[in-house]
């Protein structure tokens, strides 16, 4: 079987195996640890936290701090 190459031809992914890849990474990243919070906030040996604990963090913090300016005005 002959197999002809043209050139200038591009090969592209399936838009759904992007979206696929794409999910999978976001999902590794989630659940991965992030070094650098655990660093400043672990208080404990062998505590750690994951990216996705540190994002839930943030915007807790973030509804606090708008519900304050809110109770202020």
């Amino acid at each position: 079987m002959n197999q002809a190459i043209n050139l200038g031809q591009v090969v592209r992914p399936s838009v759904l195996s992007v979206v696929e890849r794409i999910e999978k990474n976001l999902e590794t990243w989630w659940y991965g640890t992030s070094h650098t919070f655990t660093a400043l906030c672990a208080t404990e040996d062998g505590e750690s936290f994951t990216h996705g604990e540190v994002v839930k963090a943030h915007l807790y913090a973030a509804v606090v701090i708008l519900i304050g300016i809110g109770g202020a005005l």
